[in-house]
């Protein structure tokens, strides 16, 4: 016996991850139309916050195998969906200078 139930749009800026399951500590769940972080003892539906993502033939940034901040267009290739996968994906320069992969490429060596 399969059961169907009706699933409530989720709020704005969130998104579904297609797991229903207890959630596990800092994860995101819908509870009454709140969306609530942390373990459950019932399961949920896991929420995740959305990401931005450039429509194709618009431009994004990230942090370039030298340290530079670079801007492409965006095409959904390989490269593209690899940059957003891993979180190298920014909406602008200052976001892209702010993230961790540039701060790696920057750090200063302590001696």
């Amino acid at each position: 016996m399969k059961l169907e139930i009706e699933v409530p749009e989720p709020p704005e800026g969130y998104e579904y991850t297609g797991e229903y399951r207890r959630s596990s500590e800092g994860e995101l769940f819908l509870d009454d139309g709140m969306v609530l972080a942390g373990q459950s003892v019932a399961p949920w539906l896991i929420l995740r916050k959305k990401r931005w993502r450039a429509n194709n033939g618009l431009h994004y940034c990230y942090v370039g195998t030298n340290g530079d901040i670079c801007t492409t267009e965006e095409y959904q290739g390989y490269i593209d969906n690899s940059r957003y996968r891993t979180g190298n994906y920014f909406r602008t320069k200052e976001e892209a200078k702010a993230s961790k992969f540039y701060k790696v490429f920057h750090q200063k060596e302590e001696l």
